[in-house]
């Protein structure tokens, strides 16, 4: 009877042991869970964070390209302006030489008139 009493009590302490490990196995792997739940939050946070700046900087680069096609656009219309006013110079050059020649038949005219006049007085 007292053997069987000692391997009772032994038994009894061996299952009370595996209990413990068990419920501390339990509360390790519910923190392990709890853990892990924490580092998916903090892991699907960082994603949509990261997703929201691939979206602004795919905007921004965006916004580059179509502010790099204005400018585009404005260096061939300043082109054009300044190409537009280089011919319109030379129109003036050609108008100033013909008014100075016109001017110079006037002045010549004016001098045979006078010159003609003063005959004719």
């Amino acid at each position: 009877f007292n053997e069987l009493s000692e391997k009772l009590t032994v038994e009894t302490k061996k299952k009370d042991s595996l209990n413990n490990q068990v419920l501390q196995l339990q509360s390790f792997l519910d923190e392990a869970r709890m853990r892990a739940d924490s580092l998916v939050e903090d892991f699907e946070n960082k994603c949509e964070k990261l997703e929201k700046c691939v979206k602004e900087n795919k905007d921004m680069q965006e916004r580059i390209e179509t502010t790099q096609k204005e400018l585009d656009n404005t260096k061939t219309e300043l082109k054009t302006t300044a190409e537009s006013l280089g011919a319109i110079q030379e129109e003036l050059k050609t108008v100033k030489d013909q008014l100075v020649e016109a001017k110079r038949i006037n002045d010549k005219i004016v001098s045979e008139n006078a010159s003609l006049s003063s005959k004719v007085d």
